[in-house]
């Protein structure tokens, strides 16, 4: 295999092990209780997962314009597929975080709105003691 062939490969190597390396950030971010009140730094972090993918997705692009054999592409796949199955755990976790977040907020709105209702009926908070009225001046 030539050099720049090898060059690309490591490239892709490194882009996969910093996907990693976010996905164990974004994971380590999600792990604090107050996570929700730093969403720009998740955001942040998003950011830098997009980017990396983008990268990755080039170097797979020209990897594949050089074409590379079966073998060649298979033995550099199983060099980095331990990396590459943490990562799909770890966006895993994230995404069960976000979801169970999500239904917790479902829930308190629900609560939200059944005690305005409950407002509404007893109290009357939408009732106005005095009715409008309007006067027909042609008449």
């Amino acid at each position: 295999m030539d050099r720049q062939r090898s060059e690309l490969l490591e490239r892709r190597n490194h882009r996969y092990v910093e996907l990693l390396n976010i996905s164990k950030r974004q994971v380590h971010h999600v792990h604090n209780e107050d996570w929700l009140e730093d969403l720009d730094g998740f955001i942040a972090l998003m950011g830098e997962w997009a980017m990396a993918r983008q990268e990755l997705d080039k170097l797979n692009e020209q990897i594949a314009v050089e074409g590379l054999s079966p073998e060649e592409l298979e033995n550099y796949n199983e060099a980095i597929r331990p990396s590459v199955i943490e990562a799909m755990d770890n966006q895993q976790f994230i995404e069960q975080k976000f979801q169970d977040q999500f239904l917790e907020l479902s829930k308190s709105m629900k609560s939200v709105r059944d005690q305005q209702t409950v407002l509404q009926a007893y109290y009357g908070t939408r009732r106005t003691e005095f009715e409008p009225i309007y006067f027909d001046e042609k008449k």
